[in-house]
């Protein structure tokens, strides 16, 4: 019953947002990318994090040399993989540390609420 109370009360927003994307709203439908890249960017990021904690490198040890503390650029996969791996690390604790709580740039933050 409150599942329904809820559709039928969400029902003229989401009319709303049909017909702006319907009507190829371009505020709208840069949102919705931009939701989308940042979806998929949390996703490949977390699917490399499971990849790499599933083969033990992450952190991998001993760290590689070459890649300072502050390197996060994870991204870059012509990088050897330890490489990859500590760069990824990085990034989790600087997420963790962050007394922001906004981690890399609130890339965290930011894919909760495209997701949603």
């Amino acid at each position: 019953e409150a599942r329904l109370a809820a559709k039928r009360q969400a029902a003229p927003a989401v009319a709303a947002f049909a017909a702006r994307l319907r009507a190829g709203d371009a505020a709208l439908l840069e949102e919705l990318d931009k939701a989308f890249r940042v979806t998929m960017t949390e996703t490949v990021r977390n699917a490399l994090v499971v990849s790499f904690q599933e083969r033990g490198m992450f952190p991998p040890v001993p760290a590689p040399p070459g890649v300072d503390d502050e390197d996060c650029a994870y991204e870059d996969l012509s990088a050897p993989t330890t490489w990859v791996a500590q760069r990824l690390y990085n990034d989790q604790v600087r997420r963790l540390t962050d007394p922001s709580g906004l981690g890399c740039g609130g890339l965290e933050r930011r894919a909760a609420t495209a997701n949603f």
